[in-house]
């Protein structure tokens, strides 16, 4: 399995309406309900296209889910959200190597935009070519 959309969230009724509307719009989506699920998808050498990953869940939090799978050297768009909008939730997603953070509820429709978006800009810097030393003199 390779590819896609890793979602990772503990709210079922959320995580169902977003998977329903990100598969209706062509894109496959695997789930996990807790960081523990979403590291064991990851240790199993599958690396999804982009993740949409909640700051707050019971075991590991978005936060330190997003420094483990960077230390392992894992390099993929990362989307955190959020219900709490706070400072200290901007200032930490700021100093962490995420695409985006995002603040629940959002509508599906922006979920999948900014998603999209976080792949299409990760698509466009590996495409692009490397920059080049200036000539020397």
């Amino acid at each position: 399995m390779q590819g896609g959309i890793l979602l990772v969230d503990d709210d079922a009724d959320l995580v169902e309406l977003y998977e329903m509307y990100l598969t209706m719009h062509g894109h496959a989506v695997t789930v996990a309900h807790d960081g523990m699920h979403a590291l064991e998808l990851l240790a199993d050498g599958w690396v999804p296209d982009v993740c949409l990953l909640d700051v707050r869940m019971p075991d590991i939090d978005g936060f330190d889910l997003v420094r483990m799978v960077r230390a392992r050297g894992l390099r993929f768009p990362i989307c955190l959200y959020t219900a709490y909008d706070t400072d200290e939730a901007v200032r930490t997603a700021s100093e962490l190597d995420v695409q985006d953070l995002m603040f629940k509820p959002s509508p599906p429709s922006v979920v999948l935009a900014r998603l999209e978006l976080a792949m299409a800009a990760t698509e466009a810097a590996a495409s692009a070519p490397a920059a080049s030393a200036p000539p020397a003199n």
